[in-house]
């Protein structure tokens, strides 16, 4: 099936990538596609700028890929088919659900990771996780020419990228299994629950049927995870058990009285891993519901991951593992003490 996209390869800001060589494969005969690398930024950023020169590519179904990983010094490389069938079936069911698919992102990270998603501006799917070998660049004089000669050409990249280097020099080399972490996928639904708070117990508010005050009304959930998905469509789909990785941001938007009420929520990853760990290595299999207990009469914004399973304890997210912002019609109306972001940190 013919299929309109633009293929991309990016790399973490953090994680300057060279000498990167990719190409993806389609069709009976295996045509080949080099794809560019275009772009460093967050974990699935999308490019600001793109141009489509209305080439029709077919959805790929192999994939060959070689780079050198700076902050390590390391080259990777891999050849992998591509699940053409689950591709079709995200293309199809993003067209079903109104939103389209613009891009490809193959995403390249240190200890050889690949990510590839299926992207469109509202909605982004993880179509691939997987894992490169290392490989040493080349041959002379009939021997390998060892990865670890291009010390120096490392060294002047990152001269180039402070913000790499700087986090280098302050934080090392991730962990070898943080970024896998990242990909890990679990099922759950976002349940948002409006409270009253009772001492340090919530308890269900009930609602006056002879008074005015009406019962607070959700309108959307949007999310962007650490697996690099994000859906900011507006559906129901948030409301359902899905596969998705960790929050990483969070935003809701509710109706409570005559008030337009919004929040946003930025989820501190060595937290969020623990806390997802515990709770689904207690109860694998488990769908688990990330609420958001909400009473904003005396502005108070918990969160925590529980289940309907009777045997299923709640464990509850730490403030110091997340920052939130409320806005009542528009004007500030809570942050948290920990709130560090920036003005129009939540424009996203």
């Amino acid at each position: 099936m013919q299929s309109s996209y633009i293929p991309f390869v990016l790399a973490h800001k953090l994680y300057p990538l060279c000498n990167v060589k990719v190409s993806i494969f389609y069709g009976d005969s295996y045509e080949m596609h080099q794809v560019v690398y275009s772009h460093e930024g967050e974990w699935c950023d999308i490019p600001i700028i793109s141009i489509h020169d209305g080439t029709s590519l077919p959805i790929p179904n192999w994939i060959e890929a070689e780079w050198l990983s700076v902050v390590e010094c390391e080259n990777y490389a891999l050849e992998c088919e591509i699940d053409e069938a689950k591709a079709q079936l995200i293309w199809n069911e993003a067209k079903e659900n109104g939103w389209s698919i613009k891009y490809l992102q193959i995403g390249l990270v240190p200890y050889g990771g690949v990510a590839i998603w299926l992207c469109g501006s509202k909605k982004t799917v993880l179509l691939h996780w997987l894992k490169a070998e290392k490989r040493e660049i080349g041959i002379v004089d009939d021997k390998p020419f060892p990865t670890s000669a291009f010390g120096p050409v490392c060294d002047e990249i990152l001269k180039q990228k402070p913000e790499a280097l700087h986090y280098l020099n302050s934080y090392g080399l991730p962990q070898q299994d943080m970024f896998d972490n990242w990909m890990r996928q679990y099922s759950f639904r976002y349940d948002i629950v409006f409270c009253q708070l009772n001492g340090n117990e919530w308890i269900p508010k009930v609602f006056d049927e002879d008074s005015d005050e009406m019962e607070p009304e959700i309108e959307f959930v949007a999310d962007y995870c650490y697996d690099g998905t994000y859906d900011k469509t507006h559906s129901d789909h948030l409301f359902l058990y899905h596969e998705s990785g960790m929050p990483k941001r969070l935003g809701l938007c509710w109706q409570e009285g005559n008030n337009t009420m919004k929040a946003f929520f930025w989820f501190e990853y060595g937290f969020m891993n623990k806390v997802f760990k515990d709770f689904f290595g207690s109860h694998p299999g488990i769908n688990a519901d990330f609420q958001m207990l909400i009473d904003s009469g005396v502005k108070r914004y918990d969160v925590r991951l529980s289940s309907c399973e009777s045997t299923c304890e709640p464990i509850i997210i730490p403030y110091e593992a997340y920052q939130v912002v409320v806005f009542c019609d528009g004007f500030e109306f809570f942050r948290s003490e920990n709130y560090a972001q920036e003005d129009g940190a939540w424009n996203w």
